[in-house]
């Protein structure tokens, strides 16, 4: 074999390894464009999603960002979007099917938002099935007696806008068994609940409030 094909060989099989890299990334879906939100957390209201305009808003001074959406303010969240740093692309639960672009009708940041305390026991309603559930004072979520067994970590250390990264996992109730991530935080319109807790898969929404027992 010649130098010279050898070369050619060489050339053309990297080609194609940088083309089946490129087809291995994942896709990011429709472009989603949300307005720009300062460090902290906001209550907003967003024109451009049909699922809902109200909601809560936090961002991370990394470029972390959530954002809930309900059709009114007391209702579950019924769209979620999250983004993982500066520079990534919002995601949206469920997924999106369309290009959107999201404007902020309002957005009140909440300078005074505190994260919860969340160390205690606690019972829930997911997704009206009934859960209890422990929180260590280093944040491990343990299961108890329920339908659906709620375990995972809130990681007090990461703490943004007054919201608190989570990571769950959920058994025992089959419709909504998984893995989650999300965040726990205050939410001053919910009575008696020590927080809240909205958390997304790839594909479903689970949105509860602690009660502390």
């Amino acid at each position: 074999m010649s130098g010279r094909y050898a070369v050619t060989l060489l050339a053309a099989s990297l080609a194609l390894a940088g083309c089946s890299d490129n087809d291995d990334k994942p896709d990011p879906g429709p472009k989603l464009e949300l307005p720009a939100l300062a460090t902290g957390a906001h209550a907003l209201r967003l024109d451009g999603d049909a699922a809902g305009r109200s909601g809560w808003g936090f961002a991370a001074a990394d470029g972390r960002g959530f954002v809930l959406l309900a059709p009114e303010s007391n209702s579950p969240a019924a769209a979620v979007y999250t983004r993982a740093g500066s520079g990534q692309a919002w995601r949206r639960v469920p997924a999106a099917t369309a290009p959107a672009t999201l404007t902020a009708a309002l957005d009140e940041p909440q300078p005074a938002a505190a994260a919860p305390e969340p160390a205690g026991s606690y019972q829930a309603l997911l997704g009206g099935a009934p859960a209890r559930f422990t929180v260590t004072a280093d944040g491990s979520i343990t299961a108890g007696a329920g339908d659906c067994a709620l375990s995972g970590r809130i990681d007090a250390g990461k703490a943004y806008g007054g919201a608190l990264p989570v990571q769950a996992s959920v058994a025992g109730c089959a419709a909504l068994a998984g893995n989650y991530q999300g965040l726990a935080f205050a939410d001053p319109d919910a009575d008696n609940a020590r927080f809240r807790v909205v958390l997304v898969d790839s594909a479903k929404i689970l949105d509860f409030y602690a009660f502390a027992r």
